[in-house]
């Protein structure tokens, strides 16, 4: 059994208990950081003012691959997640450049429509994710996010 308690903004929360097999840890796993991208948001942000979201499980990329799990920061940073407990360590990095570029050469649009997000804008995305946010603090997200794929 393990118990996972996380600290956000000065609250405690304790995440349910849950019995991790062996069979199963990569999906346990998989799951419990998909339902609390806290859990590895400080790994991930800068800023201790960041927000993570996790976007979708299981995405499927165009070049065939399938990623565990997408992670956006409030910052306009995205986080590809892999679990992996048998695979060589040069094999599960190739693996995730491979998915990076998947990312890397989608559009905005293309990416909303893999995500199944109904969004038309960055801004849009923000806003839904993440709320209301100072004009400055939107930009620099669309500025990021936007970056890191194609135009």
């Amino acid at each position: 059994m393990s118990y996972i308690v996380l600290k956000s903004r000065g609250e405690l929360r304790i995440v349910p208990e849950v019995q991790y097999s062996n069979v199963h840890l990569e999906r346990d796993l998989q799951s419990l950081i998909s339902s609390n991208p806290e859990i590895i948001g400080s790994l991930v942000c800068d800023d201790s003012e960041c927000d993570i979201r996790s976007l979708k499980r299981e995405v499927r990329l165009p070049s065939g691959g399938r990623l565990d799990l997408l992670l956006l920061a409030s910052t306009g940073k995205l986080f590809l997640v892999e679990f992996k407990r048998d695979m060589g360590y040069r094999d599960a990095i190739a693996q995730l450049l491979d998915y990076a570029s998947d990312i890397q050469n989608m559009t905005f649009n293309e990416l909303m429509r893999i995500l199944e997000i109904d969004v038309e804008t960055p801004e849009q995305l923000y806003e839904f994710l993440f709320g209301d946010a100072e004009e400055d603090t939107i930009q620099s997200f669309v500025e990021t996010l936007l970056n890191s794929l194609t135009s």
